[in-house]
């Protein structure tokens, strides 16, 4: 069986891409990262194509950041997210 490889961009940092492993290290690659995937698909499957996205306001307190979202998955809500 293989493992899971979850690659996800930040909008906080435009030109990195940051993959992270089932029970493994983080990657954190430049933006080039998804086309170097889409040339490795002989070594990996891709999922179906579920894209997973949160949307809310940032509030900083002294030195504390807290970020507050919605995520939602296609057009439908499924949660709240707290950073």
């Amino acid at each position: 069986t293989g493992k899971l490889m979850y690659v996800m961009h930040n909008s906080e940092y435009p030109l990195s891409c940051f993959a992270l492993f089932e029970n493994g290290p983080c990657l954190i690659a430049d933006t080039n990262f998804d086309v170097l995937m889409v040339k490795l698909k002989g070594f990996f499957q891709s999922a179906k194509a579920s894209k997973i996205e949160t949307r809310g306001t940032r509030y900083q307190y002294c030195d504390f950041l807290v970020k507050v979202g919605t995520v939602t998955m296609g057009p439908s809500a499924r949660g709240i997210s707290v950073e």
